[in-house]
């Protein structure tokens, strides 16, 4: 009884770290894409 709570509860676990994975990798696509457009925009400032 308790091995099959025990099972729940990992799976559960397992869901709620891989959402939370997902979304930190959401997180760092957009950081990335910010620093991308950053670092583009101060090399168009230099040439200018």
């Amino acid at each position: 009884m308790s091995n099959i709570k025990d099972r729940d509860w990992l799976t559960e676990r397992d869901r709620n770290s891989k959402y939370r994975a997902s979304q930190n990798k959401k997180i760092l696509n957009i950081y990335q894409l910010l620093s991308y457009f950053w670092y583009f925009s101060s090399f168009d400032s230099i040439y200018q």
